[in-house]
This record gives C-alpha cells, structure tokens and sequence, in this order.
C-alpha cells in the first residue's frame, strides 16, 4: 500500500508543479516547454509501471521470483524517481531563470508568475533532496533502520515540498483577491466620474 500511495503522491505533486508552472517554462523556453510537455505525458505511465514488480510479489511464492521482483521492484522505483528528479530540475531551472529576468528588467513584474517562480523553486529544490535520498534506498535495496531513517527524511523532505506548494496557492488566492478589489475599486471610481459626467452635460 505504501507503493501506492508513493506513486500517487509523485505523479500528484508533478502534474500540480507543471500545471502551475507551465505558462512561465513556456516564458522562458520554448524549446523545453515542449520537450517536458512530452515529458509529462509519459511520466504518469512510468511511475505506474513501478506497481507491477510489486503487485506480482503480493502473489510471488518462489524464493527465486522473488528475488527477481524485489531487484525489478527497486530498479522501477530508482528510475520512476531519476525521472521525476529530471522534471523538477528543469522546472526549478526555468523558475530561476524567470525571476532573474524580472530582477534584471528583461521581464515585465508579474506578481502571480513571481509567486509561482519562487515557491516552485523551492518545492522543487525541496522535492529533488527527497528523491536524491530515495534513489539509493530504492537502487540499493536497503534494509532495516537505514532504510527507514531514509524513508523518514524522504518523507519530511516531500511532505515540506508540498506544503511549500500549499503556501503558494494561498498566497495565489490572497493575490486574486487583491486584483479583484483593485479591479472593483478602479470600476466604481470609473463609473462615479461617468455619472458626474453625464449630470453636468444634462445641467448644460
């Protein structure tokens, strides 16, 4: 069960990164905003691929096949990782590069895509220290307290990860909501200068 609600997390949180993202990869380059939306759509099929090893060794008897799927098991689990860890690296880099070019001038302020650029590099930084301490464990095939103090820390790292994302959509909404007051704001001041408008060209 642990298996499986690992792979959900990772292709959750990816998906979640790129949706957010994707408008400021696009900003950045174009190149590679087509290269990981290819990218993403084979990503949700590579970490499903994991639960095969591990659903065949809920029903595995032989000493020997077993030991074949736990080795498959692990393997899938290390490159399902290697690819998620790819995406979050392309993504943290184009974020990077974004927020320099505001900084520098050469982009227009964008507060929303600012907000997205600076918690998705965090997460993403966040998400990469998770999957640098799983691939090992999950390469490795490590056992007993080691393994679990890694899973631990790999656990901490992720769950921060996602809660880096979890501030992001509030600030995001706080944003909206601010934008929107504005809006209305800028709307009533509008219409209040139409109406005195309209009363001294009738007075006239």
């Amino acid at each position: 069960m642990t298996s499986v609600f690992f792979c959900i997390y990772e292709v959750a949180y990816v998906v979640y990164t790129w949706k957010r993202g994707e408008l400021v990869v696009k900003r950045v380059s174009k190149k590679l905003h087509k290269a990981m939306k290819l990218q993403m759509r084979f990503f949700p099929t590579i970490v499903a691929l994991q639960l095969i090893p591990t659903l065949a060794l809920c029903f595995a008897v032989d000493t020997k096949a077993r030991e074949i799927l736990t080795k498959a098991r692990f393997i899938s689990g290390g490159f399902g990782g290697f690819i998620g860890l790819v995406i979050d690296a392309q993504s943290a880099i184009c974020f990077i590069a974004f927020l320099n070019k505001v900084y520098d001038g050469e982009e227009a302020v964008n507060y929303s895509y600012a907000t997205i650029s600076k918690f998705g590099t965090l997460s993403c930084c966040l998400a990469i220290a998770g999957l640098f301490v799983f691939i090992p464990k999950a390469m490795g095939g490590q056992e007993g307290e080691y393994a679990n103090f890694l899973a631990s820390v790999m656990y901490f790292l992720l769950s921060m990860s996602y809660l880096a994302m979890f501030v992001m959509k509030l600030r995001l909404f706080r944003q909206g909501a601010l934008d929107r007051e504005s809006s209305m704001k800028a709307c009533t001041k509008e219409c209040s200068y139409d109406s005195r408008e309209k009363s001294r060209s009738i007075a006239v």
